[in-house]
């Protein structure tokens, strides 16, 4: 077989046909077209086989060339299903389903092209996607492990203690703090009314007049008594910081124990937090690096093209050439079935219509055989129930015979049974009724009887 020949099979045609009507060459054109759609196809497999899956190149050749395959058969059976349409309407109606099946196909081929074509500037958006993935998992890992730098305070608090470093201030007892806060307002007061004292000395202020004038005594009375009151809260400061040390130097050991005693629990519960988190970083990072697979490089070239027109542009005229390379057969299939039916066409016809014709005779032939055998049957059938009622016939005139044969015979068998049963009684009757009683006593005998007076006997059988 030629190559053309064989060209023209993958098409779905017949080539002895198509080279009786001429159409040889266009039908191997055709094949030729499923070839190299198949072939774009499997290119496009191993391509995401290699680039998502990260299989080994033979795994991902001989899968890829198993998709070629698949293609193949699929578009083959969309061109070699389109065969044999008649009119427009009717081709249009049966060709969009396929049509719609062919640009779902060429969607799925072209998808891993496109990425192969971009992926230089695909791995950089991922490169750029993953560090703002880790930016968020760390702010999203240190919200919800917020209390970790407190605990490492605390820590470091309960060592300096312990080791001696540090020792609680004496400014943090209650106290000291309630003295603090007291001595601050009366000294903010006093600062306050001696301000104003001299702003009246010299004029700026109050009444506008400089010198030692009432304004100013006044002024200044209510500074002294301000300083008096800041004085006082000083006073009181001091005594509650002394007070405050005294207490903090005579609980000192005490505060010591208590920190050896919340250092461990304190330590372990900074080393499980940081731990998990540890381990929940390390799940993120892992997780964003596996992060490439298809959809990721999806998601990367969408972001490409949202951000350049270019590349938008780009992106779509490939898409669109790898999908038309796919719909191409089935395209081409639907142009030439809408012109005039061509002399392979023709041929093609009036082969089906004399299959049809031959199928139509065989199953002719085989209705009659079967008739005629249902016909034949019925003979053999009637002709087995003749003879099935004739054998009943000739069955039932010798059972009758048989009957009456028998009842003869029982006839007879009864007759002698009564004649000996009669001779019998009249033997014994004869005994005991003879005229000579003494006489001797004698059975009788049929053979030697002699003619007796006629007497009647039925008394004495009407007795017995």
């Amino acid at each position: 077989m030629t190559v053309r020949k064989m060209l023209a099979l993958i098409a779905g045609a017949q080539p002895d046909l198509a080279e009786q009507s001429g159409d040889l060459t266009k039908q191997a054109a055709m094949g030729g077209v499923l070839i190299s759609t198949a072939l774009v196809a499997g290119v496009s497999a191993f391509f995401a086989l290699d680039g998502t899956l990260h299989l080994p190149w033979p795994a991902a050749l001989g899968a890829a060339l198993v998709w070629a395959f698949v293609i193949l058969n699929l578009d083959r059976m969309l061109i070699v299903s389109m065969n044999g349409m008649h009119g427009i309407k009717l081709k249009l109606a049966a060709a969009l389903p396929r049509l719609a099946l062919a640009i779902v196909i060429g969607a799925v081929v072209s998808t891993p092209l496109t990425l192969r074509v971009f992926q230089p500037e695909i791995d950089a958006q991922l490169q750029i996607m993953h560090a703002q993935q880790i930016t968020t998992s760390d702010q999203t890992l240190n919200t919800t492990y917020a209390d970790i730098p407190s605990l490492e305070n605390q820590v470091a608090n309960l060592q300096a203690i312990i080791s001696g470093k540090t020792h609680p201030a004496v400014a943090d007892d209650p106290d000291v703090k309630a003295a603090q806060a007291a001595y601050n307002t009366a000294e903010q007061t006093y600062q306050t009314a001696e301000s104003q004292a001299q702003c009246e000395l010299n004029g700026t202020c109050g009444s506008n007049h400089a010198g030692n004038g009432q304004a100013y005594k006044n002024q200044q009375a209510t500074a002294d008594a301000a300083k008096q009151q800041a004085d006082a809260a000083n006073r009181a400061l001091q005594a509650a910081e002394a007070k405050a040390s005294s207490n903090l130097a005579a609980t000192a050991a005490q505060q010591v124990a208590d920190a050896r005693k919340q250092l461990p629990d304190v330590q372990n519960r900074l080393t499980v937090e940081q731990a998990e988190k540890q381990a929940a970083d390390q799940a993120a990072l892992a997780a964003d690096n596996a992060n490439s697979g298809l959809l990721s490089q999806l998601e990367a070239l969408d972001t490409i093209t949202a951000d350049h027109p270019t590349a938008a542009i780009a992106h779509l005229m490939l898409f669109l050439l790898f999908l038309f390379i796919e719909v191409l057969p089935v395209l081409v299939k639907l142009l030439s079935t809408l012109g005039s039916p061509s002399a392979y066409d023709d041929l093609i016809a009036q082969q089906e219509e004399h299959v049809k014709q031959a199928k139509r005779s065989t199953l002719d032939a085989e209705r009659k055989q079967q008739e005629a055998q249902a016909e034949a049957a019925a003979e053999v059938a009637a002709h087995q129930l003749a003879e099935q009622v004739e054998q009943a016939k000739l069955a039932a005139g010798q059972v009758v015979a048989m009957q009456a044969e028998i009842a003869m015979r029982s006839m007879e068998a009864w007759k002698e049974l009564a004649k000996k049963k009669v001779d019998a009684e009249l033997n014994q009757w004869i005994m005991a009724n003879s005229v000579n009683a003494s006489a001797p006593q004698t059975r009788w005998d049929p053979e030697k009887t002699v003619e007796l007076p006629r007497r009647d006997l039925r008394p004495y059988y009407r007795n017995n």
